[in-house]
């Protein structure tokens, strides 16, 4: 997989690419909200350029705030 940010600390472990183009850790997230901090700085699913799939980023929201 290609990194398309430089900024976006892109994980190979655990990160792939949806066919639309966004982040997916098809759950990974949600279950490790910890560990994606800095998703917390994501603005309508992009961060630093890269868009992160809608219902993933919803899922980890949910369990890193506690909603």
């Amino acid at each position: 997989m290609d990194m398309r940010s430089s900024k976006y600390p892109y994980r190979l472990d655990v990160e792939t690419r949806l066919p639309n183009g966004c982040i997916t850790t098809h759950g990974y997230a949600a279950h490790h909200p910890a560990e994606f901090r800095h998703w917390a700085h994501a603005r309508g699913y992009v961060l630093w350029g890269e868009r992160i799939d809608r219902v993933d980023w919803e899922n980890w929201r949910i369990n890193y705030y506690g909603m």
